[in-house]
């Protein structure tokens, strides 16, 4: 197994996804928001942190409605595939659901229907309380 080197460039990058794990991004997108942050690395560099992290697990990939490739980072990546995910379309915000009533779905859907739910592929789709909120006013 080839030795993990923890540079400075995968402590940033880790640093500030962990500080922003609500959300998802493209490259280039998280390229600028680090840069604006006051981060220094390469566009090439990134790639490879990120592409190191994907196999790791660390970073998911997020379906986008104009086939963009995104991703989102998981700070515990063996705990995310056991509840699902709500995405804000306005925001972007992924929010993670641990609800005792999705469960109750799940039963439901599988007794009913005769559907079994795979639940490391569940993201739902809405808008979250704050955009919302902001649509009210």
């Amino acid at each position: 197994m080839a030795k993990k080197y923890y540079t400075r460039h995968r402590k940033d990058l880790l640093e500030y996804l962990q500080a922003h794990a609500d959300l998802d991004y493209t490259v280039a997108k998280l390229h600028k928001a680090m840069k604006e942050e006051g981060y220094t690395m390469g566009i090439a560099t990134l790639y490879r942190q990120i592409n190191s992290l994907f196999k790791e697990g660390y970073l998911t990939p997020i379906q986008r409605d104009d086939g963009a490739e995104q991703f989102q980072y998981l700070k515990n990546p063996r705990e995310c595939f056991v509840h699902y995910h709500l995405k804000c379309k306005v925001c972007g915000r992924l929010y993670h659901l641990d609800c005792t009533f999705m469960e109750d779905l799940e039963e439901h859907v599988k007794k009913e229907h005769g559907f079994l739910i795979d639940r490391s592929d569940s993201m739902l789709y809405g808008r979250c309380s704050d955009c919302v909120g902001k649509e009210d006013k």
